[in-house]
């Protein structure tokens, strides 16, 4: 653990209005989103849709991070406050000279198979 610095506490009352925000809908169109599409043609479009919207983020936003996986004979898969742990002994393992990596998952949607495939090939 570590000690952490926060900033000083704002009031509600003095953020910046954002127009986003669901504060009712006076004088104005409602934001409110609804998800439920009675038409099965708009609703197999609106499908399709998220499926292209699904694919593109699964191409364009996995994010990972490696740490001493270049030389790895061996790699260790871990996620959030577990792959802190594990870079603590992937350290030590170095120094008696085993060759361990890590391949940490940033966000677990989309899960970063490809980079994973591909390292454990090298492995």
């Amino acid at each position: 653990m570590e000690p952490v610095e926060l900033p000083p506490e704002v009031s509600i009352k003095k953020l910046p209005h954002k127009d986003w925000t669901l504060t009712g809908a006076k004088g104005r169109p409602s934001r409110f989103i609804r998800s439920l599409i009675l038409d099965p043609i708009e609703e197999e479009e609106y499908n399709w849709k998220l499926m292209r919207k699904y694919e593109r983020i699964a191409k364009e936003e996995v994010r990972w991070e490696t740490f001493f996986a270049d030389d790895a004979k061996m790699i260790i898969i871990a996620f959030g406050i577990a792959a802190r742990i594990a870079k603590g002994a992937i350290k030590r393992m170095r120094e008696e000279g085993l060759k361990v990596g890590l391949i940490r998952p940033i966000s677990l949607w989309p899960f970063p198979y490809k980079v994973i495939n591909m390292i454990m090939l090298e492995v």
